[in-house]
């Protein structure tokens, strides 16, 4: 069951992709690069901070399945309004639409950051250490494989090339995205769970993270890394607009740009979640940076929109392979099902920081000096963070079992 919302959630959600589609549509409707910026350090911040709050409940539940899948509806329901908006003030009412789309992603992260911790709760009780990376990786390769569809649904519906591909190309992919979206959550309900231990007696107090941070050197050297690396982020946003504005990618490339980015981190899940369960999830993840890496440095040369394409498989790899394999080792550390959503929502906490700043300093960087400078500054990042990573590679944390049931 979780195989299944595994493989529906990345399809429902390249409808509404902040790498491609969202930028191109904010961009569309004359919005500028901060605006861009502000967007994703607002999802950053939103999706992590209520996690910090949640836990506390959270962690008062035998069985979370329920509270994920009916806080995963309110999650979805949050963009469906982005159908209507885009339509009715896209093209008439640009600041509206722009203004509509930070409200329906500001509800829509706070949900989701709400139900982070259980959803990690849920996927520590009932999938075994060893089988995590194959849950994602079987899930990717499936998504993959359904991408063909969603490609030919971003060029014929979101990316048209006709005159009706902004405002109502858009509309109908929102649709259609939030229909994928929705019957995958269904499943979750579905899950067969055992009740967990209460953690009623524990404490989830600012002193409880501090003694996390000061006694895990394992999730300090993890989460150090991390803090560098997120922020290569800031050109995530700007990669297709680079592509557009400089390279003059067509309506027809930014499908492809979009399809190729969840085929490759969805097919490279596949075989990176096979590693990590073979290898352990230390090598694939310090592998994924450097895949960022080369990321950014072909941004810098290459100059064929056809070829920039290469750029979008190298970041969905990259991507999928750090973001998976580092909540992976989390959930190792915490040793325990009743400590992962401590863990989680701190790790998920503490890094939304560079996240929320990464996007703002990049639109600043790209609407000031242009994109090779902030594609240069990315590739600094990333290897700062893979030095940190490598200095430290003899703590690397081992799998832990973390099936803690009521006998």
């Amino acid at each position: 069951m979780c195989l299944l919302d595994a493989i529906g959630f990345p399809l429902g959600n390249a409808f509404f992709s902040t790498t491609t589609v969202i930028p191109v549509a904010l961009a569309a409707a004359g919005a500028d690069k901060l605006s861009v910026g502000l967007l994703v350090a607002m999802i950053m911040v939103i999706q992590a901070i209520p996690g910090l709050i949640a836990v506390r409940w959270v962690s008062k539940m035998p069985i979370v399945k329920n509270y994920v899948g009916w806080v995963g509806i309110g999650e979805r329901v949050a963009l469906l309004p982005l159908a209507w908006f885009v339509v009715a003030w896209g093209p008439s009412k640009p600041t509206w639409f722009v203004t509509a789309v930070f409200g329906c992603f500001a509800l829509h992260m706070f949900f989701m950051g709400i139900n982070m911790p259980a959803y990690w709760v849920l996927v520590g009780k009932v999938i075994p250490t060893n089988w995590r990376g194959r849950l994602y990786g079987f899930a990717g390769g499936i998504a993959g494989v359904l991408s063909i569809g969603v490609d030919a649904l971003m060029r014929n519906v979101v990316f048209s090339g006709k005159n009706d591909g902004f405002p109502h190309g858009y509309s109908a992919g929102f649709v259609i995205g939030f229909v994928i979206l929705m019957v995958s959550l269904v499943p979750l309900f579905l899950v067969r769970e055992q009740p967990m231990l209460s953690q009623a007696g524990n404490s989830y107090s600012l002193a409880a993270y501090k003694e996390v941070w000061t006694s895990d050197s394992k999730f300090r050297q993890l989460t150090t890394g991390q803090l560098v690396f997120v922020l290569s982020s800031m050109m995530v946003p700007f990669l297709v607009l680079h592509g557009r504005e400089s390279l003059g990618a067509t309506d027809g490339h930014l499908a492809t740009y979009t399809t190729v980015t969840l085929l490759s981190s969805s097919l490279g899940s596949l075989y990176l979640g096979y590693l990590s369960d073979k290898y352990g999830n230390f090598k694939v993840y310090k592998w994924s940076m450097v895949v960022g890496v080369v990321c950014a440095l072909y941004a810098i040369v290459c100059r064929s929109a056809s070829w920039y394409t290469l750029v979008f498989v190298l970041q969905g790899l990259s991507a999928s392979g750090v973001g998976i394999v580092a909540m992976n080792l989390v959930m190792e550390l915490a040793g325990s099902a009743k400590r992962i959503g401590v863990y989680s929502s701190f790790y998920s906490a503490l890094t939304s920081i560079p996240r929320a700043i990464a996007p703002v300093i990049g639109s600043l960087i790209a609407g000031g000096l242009g994109y090779m400078p902030l594609f240069s500054t990315c590739v600094v990042a990333i290897v700062i963070a893979l030095w940190i990573t490598l200095a430290h590679r003899h703590n690397q944390p081992t799998g832990l079992d973390t099936l803690d049931h009521v006998a």
